[in-house]
Order: structure tokens, then C-alpha cells, then sequence
């Protein structure tokens, strides 16, 4: 996600030259976000004035925080303009007509400066503690710049949910947020004078949570923080045009969901679809979800690499579990659909390492050039039953320093790779490959890797030991 991410592919692409080496009733959804079941409170109408909406947003805020949880504020119709706007320990609901109804536009000329000098980041909408429900709207960033001083032009995020800030309850552990977002659309602009890895934007992220504490020099005199406690869940829902999508960052002991069956979510036009990184103790369900990825693109990073030395080395208590499934990837000369890594296996040796279950998913493939699944640092992780088509001038599957995994029912048959090979293993042992349609598209460069044909059930070639399936390895309940 930083610049590492450059070293890191830079590094994958050399290894593979040398071939060695991310009216309704409030809050039906189910319990698994642990959501308060509020009844349904005051309702605070805000219409649309025609100009700056900021300060009867914030007030309709403070009026639904001050009556108390379930309080849900109401927009109409129309287009809103918003400057920033911070919401504390709010209980209730914010609904809109419709996404193409209701539309909240960011203001231009925001002051970012002011919020950076207090020590937080230009993030449009911050949420902050409480048990929060989004749906029915889009918000968006006009054209060009956006803002006026402090950041060249561009804002960090449209939207925040944060346990603490650097102004309030400061690095409090006992914090948390619940968040549930159903049918928004969150949308960012293309911009020549903004930044990106291979695009230009005016906003950074779409949506992100935690991390609302900037310093200039993040290692003077700030000491370390605890990561988050933050339940989150998105579905129905659009997220495009950012350089990051979806950032889900910092958190601990919590729940994310990312899409359900049929309710899943389709994220466009970023140069990073979207991830999970810096976590402890999570789980994690992506299912039903649409990533358009496109040129030079990077899809899904589920990645524990310690980016931030601002955060608190926190023990592993249980294993974070990711469940990756049911998906479609649309890789259109992308750099990865996939990436996986738990990079804490070589340091902290003795706690429970990340789970990874990516499963049933659909890749689709339009001249993609570089690796469809990046296993890089797992150990017990499971790949299974997932469909890959079209056509590719790199491999299937490419794995470095990854041991005892399980590949399983994987279908590359309708799959066109220049290079003729659908899986490399790299210095990672232990891996157990059943069927798929393999043939001699396999480059083993690791030890005690087990390989079998499709009809290799029938034979008297054993499995062994190597084969793990976690998907009910779970650290607590998720539905």
C-alpha cells in the first residue's frame, strides 16, 4: 500500500525473470456487527438549501446525538454541499432518498491546513465512536481541486469511522464503533493535478476506517497507539474512482464484512481496489463482490505487513480468518487480483498466524499482465475451486516463502498464460495441489510439495499430512 508495495512487485518481477525466487425499521441486520438493537427514535429532516449544507447537517447531528440512540437523520431529494464535518458517538441512522436521489457533494476551497495543524487528516466525513447505519445515498467530490491549502489540491477521504481521533478520547483502547453502510454510492474524480500510482484523483480513499491522527513527524514525541476496535460492514453498495477504495486499516477484535450473497459490492476505477492491513485478532468475510481492476491496477490486499510503527505491537491472540469467496475479479492489464501476506510469521513465531480461505471465486482475465493470486508469507492457507479465464501474459498463481497451503479444484482450463504456467512455487514448502487442470503448467521450486493430477483421488498416491482446509477455523462467530 505505500511504497514498499513498488519494492515489493519490483522484487516479484525480478524473481520470476531468474526464475528462483489487499420508513424502515433501524438496524435489521443480523448480530454479527454486534449492532444495538435501538428502536426507532426522533427522525431530523435536513433538505437541500441550494448552498453550503454543512452547519443544518451538523445540527441535525447534534439534535439526533442529544435525543438519544436511534435517532435517524433524514435527507430529501436533492444535491447537498458539505465541508468537513465530524459526528461523535452517534446511535443512530443517517438516510438518504436513493443513491441517485439523494447526492452530497464536497465543498471546494476546504480548508485542510486547519484540520492537519489540529492533528487529523482532511477526511470529509468522520464518524467517531457510536453505532452508525449509512444507506440510501451517494457522496461524491466535484471536479478539481478541492482543497486550498495543506494538501495539494486533494482530500485524504469522503468518509471516516474512527473509535478514537487525535482530538478525542485519544488512544482510548476501551473505544469502538459498529458501522453498517447499505446501498451508497461513494465516488471520487479523476484529476491531472492530483496524485495516484498510475491515475490521478483528488481523493485519496473512498471509504476508511480508523487513522484520523496526522503528525507531521509521526515519530516525535507521540509515543504508540492501539489499533482500533472497529465492526464494519458494506454492502449494496459502489465505490469508485479513488486511489484507494476501501481502506479498512489499524483495527483489532472485530468483525468486517465485506458484501454478502447477493448483497455484494463493485468497486471501479481505483488504482487500489481495496484491502485489509495492520490487523490483529479479525474476522473477515468478502463475499459476493465485483473488482473491476484495471490498467496497472491492484485488486484486494489482505496483507498484515507492519506499515505503521506508530502502532502498538499487539499480540496475536486468535487467528484472524479471511474468507474470500464468491467473488469476480475483472483483471484488465492489472497487476494482481489477490494479494496475501502475513508477514508477522517471521517475527512473532509462537502466536496464531492469518488464516486465508479464498475460495469459489471468478477471475476474469483481459490481457493481464502480471499474477492473478499473490500468496507472499502464509502458512495453512487454502485456494480452492476457483474459476480463471481469458487470457494473460503472466501465471495463475504465484507464491513466495508460503508454506503448507492447499490448492484444490482450481479451473485454469479456460485460461490462456503466455508463459504457459499456471502456478509458481517460490521457497514455499509444504503446498498439497490437487486437480485443476495443472499438466505441466508448474514450476515447483520449493520442498515437500505434494502435486497430483486430476484423478489422482483414484490412486494409490497419498495426501498426507500437508493437506489443511481452514474454513471453519474460525476465531468467533461471523453470521
Amino acid at each position: 500500500m505505500k511504497t514498499f508495495k513498488l519494492l515489493f512487485l519490483v522484487l516479484i518481477v525480478a524473481g520470476l525473470l531468474t526464475a528462483c525466487s489487499k420508513e424502515e425499521e433501524l438496524y435489521e441486520e443480523p448480530d454479527d456487527l454486534m449492532l444495538k438493537k435501538a428502536t426507532m427514535g426522533q427522525v431530523f429532516h435536513v433538505m437541500p438549501s441550494g448552498g453550503d449544507d454543512t452547519q443544518a447537517l451538523q445540527d441535525a447531528f447534534d439534535a439526533a446525538i442529544a435525543a438519544g440512540h436511534g435517532s435517524v437523520v433524514q435527507l430529501g431529494t436533492g444535491e447537498y454541499h458539505l465541508g468537513f464535518i465530524e459526528i461523535r458517538d452517534f446511535y443512530g441512522c443517517m438516510k438518504g432518498a436513493g443513491k441517485d436521489k439523494t447526492i452530497i457533494t464536497a465543498n471546494t476551497g476546504l480548508d485542510a491546513q486547519a484540520l492537519m495543524d489540529n492533528h487529523q487528516y482532511p477526511h470529509l466525513v468522520k464518524f467517531v465512536g457510536g453505532d452508525v447505519k449509512l444507506c440510501d445515498f451517494t457522496i461524491q467530490s466535484p471536479e478539481g481541486p478541492l482543497a486550498i491549502n495543506g494538501t495539494p489540491g486533494f482530500i485524504h477521504c469522503l468518509i471516516n469511522f474512527s473509535a478514537y481521533n487525535a482530538n478525542y478520547e485519544w488512544a482510548n483502547p476501551d473505544r469502538s464503533i459498529n458501522v453498517l453502510v447499505d446501498n451508497i454510492r461513494v465516488k471520487g474524480q479523476f484529476w491531472d493535478g492530483g496524485l495516484g500510482y498510475h491515475h490521478s484523483y483528488n481523493t485519496y480513499f473512498g471509504l476508511r476506517t480508523g487513522w484520523d491522527y496526522y503528525f507531521a513527524d509521526p515519530y516525535a514525541n507521540v509515543g504508540v497507539v492501539p489499533r482500533e476496535k472497529i465492526n464494519f460492514k458494506i454492502i449494496n453498495s459502489d465505490v469508485e474512482t479513488f486511489v484507494y477504495g476501501l481502506v479498512l486499516e489499524a483495527m483489532r477484535d472485530g468483525t468486517y464484512v465485506i458484501g454478502e450473497k447477493n448483497k455484494g459490492n463493485v468497486i471501479s476505477q481505483c488504482d487500489q481496489g481495496g484491502g485489509v492491513w495492520e490487523f490483529r485478532n479479525m474476522d473477515v468475510l468478502v463475499e459476493g463482490n465485483t473488482f473491476n481492476v484495471f490498467e496497472d491496477g491492484w485488486g484486494l490486499d489482505l496483507d498484515n505487513y507492519p506499515y505503521y510503527m506508530i502502532l502498538e505491537d499487539e499480540p496475536k491472540i486468535t487467528a484472524t480468518v479471511f474468507n474470500v469467496q464468491h467473488n469476480t475479479f475483472n483483471l484488465r492489464q492489472s497487476d494482481y487480483g489477490i494479494l496475501l501476506r502475513d508477514q508477522l510469521i517471521f517475527t512473532h513465531l509462537e502466536e496464531p498466524t492469518v488464516n486465508f480461505n479464498v475460495k469459489s471465486n471468478t477471475f476474469q482475465l483481459l490481457d493481464n499482465h502480471a499474477p492473478v493470486i499473490l500468496p507472499i508469507v502464509t502458512r495453512n492457507a487454502v485456494i480452492r475451486n476457483n474459476k480463471f479465464s481469458g487470457h494473460s501474459a503472466d501465471i495463475g498463481i504465484y507464491s513466495w516463502a508460503s508454506d503448507n497451503a492447499l490448492l484444490l479444484g482450481n479451473n485454469f482450463s479456460n485460461a490462456v498464460f503466455d508463459g504457459g504456467l499456471s502456478l509458481i512455487l517460490d521457497a514455499s514448502n509444504g503446498w498439497t495441489i490437487v486437480g485443476g487442470n495443472l499438466g505441466e503448467t508448474v514450476l515447483d521450486f520449493g520442498e515437500n510439495n505434494l502435486i497430483s493430477g486430476f484423478n489422482n483421488m483414484d490412486s494409490d498416491v497419498p495426501f498426507g499430512q500437508t493437506i489443511t482446509d481452514n474454513l471453519n477455523k474460525k476465531s468467533g462467530p461471523m453470521y
